[in-house]
């Protein structure tokens, strides 16, 4: 995931956040906080976010004003980091990476403190640059910084990051991975999505920073994507199986050998891969694992659309075969030229395979293969 610095190295170089429940007022702080920050939803299509709230303590070296303002004061903040990771060109503007952050404080004279020490302390630290007042449209002034070293993916880029103030809210947005003026124009745009979450704050609902589907909505994607929906309910015994991570993988060396998505759920996980690059799966350490298991029995599944494979056997992968029914049980899914691996083992080097869960039997393995469902492409209106 991509960092950046700014503001981060500038309002609350000297706070940390306290986890445990805070008394009036600063509960009521973290919530204008949720409320007011942005959203998911309110950058273009393609980005994966992560970020927090938390109110605000001044770290046990921290000294001089602004530690002392953070003591007296005890603001509460949400910081997210937006990174790009596609693009859809023609959906407005979509920098490498975008970070927001609004901190709630007890009062305007509060924030316009906060605000001013703030500022103070970004002017010295290197490679932070001011560069004047730039007018948020439709909102208030604010101040506009340049900054060198934001860290994107693996490489070190340009960013820029506007400062300012509504009310007792303190809020800043920097976007980075262009040129010093296209940051400038991004970072503006995205303040102005900002102030208006500022000027109306909404409840942060746990689905607008749901970026687990993300990758198998990028237009890269080619394979077809088979899964269980972004929840599973297949009824009986079987208790409800929750979407949790995907990944769309666009570096070989980076995936279990020729995988080229993985879809795990919280009680079972899939992995998929083309009829070709099934075939350099099978040559492999954890393909002959799988495949070539003597100890497994198979039953086979005729599917709509292809058919299916449940493997029953067991937990221990050494070449003894227990006189005991099966332990552990896992599925191959052939549909329509595309390969579904259920809960196979995908290391080279595993002695022991995942411990038994819920799905774990002939029944589950049967639910999850003939619960697979093609999930459409995303459709993007690109305006002329």
């Amino acid at each position: 995931m991509a960092r950046a610095i700014g503001w981060a190295a500038a309002l609350f170089l000297l706070a940390v956040p306290v986890a445990a429940a805070a008394p009036e007022p600063t509960d009521q702080l973290v919530l204008g906080s949720e409320e007011t920050v942005l959203r998911l939803h309110d950058l273009p299509p393609g980005y994966e976010t992560f970020g927090s709230c938390s109110r605000w303590s001044a770290s046990k070296n921290g000294r001089g004003p602004l530690a002392a303002w953070i003591r007296k004061n005890r603001p509460a903040g949400c910081t997210f980091e937006y990174v790009r990771r596609f693009q859809v060109p023609g959906l407005g503007p979509a920098p490498p990476v975008v970070l927001a952050r609004t901190t709630d404080t007890p009062s305007e004279a509060a924030a316009a403190r906060g605000l001013e020490l703030g500022m103070q302390k970004t002017f010295p630290v290197r490679g932070v640059k001011a560069v004047g007042t730039v007018v948020i449209p439709g909102g208030p002034v604010g101040r506009l910084f340049r900054i060198q070293e934001v860290v994107v993916g693996e490489g070190t880029h340009l960013g820029s990051l506007v400062l300012w103030r509504h009310g007792k809210l303190i809020a800043g947005v920097e976007a980075g991975g262009g040129t010093p003026l296209a940051n400038d124009r991004h970072a503006l745009h995205f303040a102005q999505i900002q102030q208006r979450r500022l000027e109306a704050p909404s409840p942060l609902l746990e689905s607008e920073m749901d970026d687990v589907e993300v990758p198998l909505d990028d237009p890269d994607l080619k394979l077809p994507v088979y899964w269980a929906g972004s929840s599973f309910q297949p009824g009986g015994d079987l208790p409800t199986a929750r979407l949790e991570e995907t990944d769309f993988y666009t570096h070989p060396e980076e995936a279990p050998p020729g995988q080229k998505l993985s879809i795990y759920y919280n009680q079972f996980g899939l992995s998929t891969w083309t009829r070709k690059s099934w075939k350099r799966f099978q040559r492999s350490i954890p393909g002959l694992t799988n495949l070539k298991d003597r100890c497994a029995r198979k039953t086979g599944v005729e599917l709509e659309r292809g058919r299916a494979v449940v493997y029953a056997g067991y937990r221990d992968l050494s070449d003894y075969c227990p006189d005991q029914p099966p332990t552990n049980f896992w599925a191959v899914a052939y549909i329509d030229g595309t390969v579904i691996g259920v809960d196979l083992t995908l290391c080279s080097e595993c002695f022991e395979r995942s411990s038994p869960g819920p799905y774990d039997s002939l029944a589950g393995m049967e639910a999850i293969v003939r619960g697979l469902t093609l999930r459409p492409k995303p459709v993007y209106s690109v305006e002329p």
